[in-house]
């Protein structure tokens, strides 16, 4: 792999949504795969609700393979995406 051009894939596993005090609790963790060990790749976090509306939730350093995380949504949010604006670097096709 070249190490000048990393270009992880993410996947997110393990998402729990914990109601809260009309807030959502979202714990998970953040896989990069496809990339060097050392890579730290600032991922955004955003969650949808039942409208289908995009909520950003906030940013995770993601470093290494596998990274957990911890974040505040609004209540009532349906699904947790990754990058979905594609703001991290891409691979030239």
């Amino acid at each position: 792999m070249d190490r000048r051009h990393s270009h992880p894939k993410l996947e997110a596993r393990d998402i729990r949504l914990a109601d809260k005090s009309g807030t959502t609790i979202v714990t998970g963790t953040i896989v990069q795969k496809d990339a060097p060990d050392d890579l730290v790749t600032a991922v955004p976090v955003y969650a949808t609700t039942a409208g289908n509306t995009l909520v950003f939730l906030g940013e995770v350093l993601a470093d290494g393979h596998e990274t957990a995380f911890h974040l505040t949504a609004p209540a009532a949010v349906r699904k947790i995406v990754l990058d979905p604006k594609q703001t991290i670097l891409t691979a030239p096709k």
